[in-house]
């Protein structure tokens, strides 16, 4: 009930490629629900426990700290490593943000709770609109519509970093030498989604490899340790 609930029925989402096999073969392995569906558990725990058992069905090795958008870039990291940086998986073979997921969880959470004290003649009363509804995207009392809230309010559509990324076309045995790199002239640093990969020692001096982090994070911890000499 809690596995169908969470994977998508007819309130809540599903998620590509997590089908009903899927599901029953991390419940076969000993996965337990203890606080989906229950109306005193704490909204927090139930989501992580959610994260766990979605988790599980997409076969990602992760720490029980790790967050839904952590398995989405773990996802997405194998999808794209198994056909290059140059084609990228499409965006709905990828799990939910984390802020996505939280509320998909809470209409989880809400179905759950309904079905679980379907014979019990005093069910438990729950608002919908605290648990991932709103009514209408104008709060339209007129039709009394229920409508999914997809992220919470306030939330951006991406990092700002990607909002702002360039993706340049250079080709050639020393791609992005000149200044007609729309990455190096801006100046930004190349990403796997540019022409030349973003490979070290081959693009926008402005890209981040892990020798220049390495450098970085040793001159800023020198110059911490001179202005504290100072």
């Amino acid at each position: 009930m809690h596995a169908h609930a969470l994977t998508g029925c007819d309130t809540v989402g599903s998620y590509h490629g997590i089908g009903e096999t899927t599901a029953i073969k991390v419940l076969q392995s000993g996965f337990q629900f203890k606080s989906v569906g229950d109306p005193a558990a704490d909204i927090g725990m139930v989501v992580k426990e959610a994260t766990r058992f979605i988790t599980a069905c997409c076969k990602v090795p992760i720490n029980q700290g790790g967050t839904m958008t952590d398995v989405r870039n773990r996802v997405w990291i194998s999808k794209a490593g198994r056909k290059g940086a140059r084609v990228q998986p499409k965006l709905k073979s990828l799990p939910p943000t984390s802020e996505a997921f939280a509320e998909n969880v809470k209409r989880t959470h809400l179905q759950a709770s309904i079905w679980m004290p379907a014979l019990d003649p005093d069910p438990p009363a729950m608002e919908p609109c605290e648990y991932g509804w709103l009514y209408g995207w104008l709060k339209d009392e007129h039709f009394r519509t229920l409508q999914p809230l997809i992220f919470p309010p306030k939330t951006e559509i991406a990092p700002q970093d990607v909002l702002k990324m360039i993706q340049c076309s250079c080709a050639g045995d020393q791609p992005c030498s000149t200044m007609r790199c729309s990455c190096r002239s801006a100046p930004l640093g190349c990403s796997p989604f540019c022409n030349c990969g973003g490979e070290e020692n081959s693009c926008s001096p402005h890209t981040l490899t892990p020798e220049k982090i390495d450098d970085n994070t040793s001159k800023q911890v020198q110059e911490d340790s001179d202005d504290n000499l100072d």
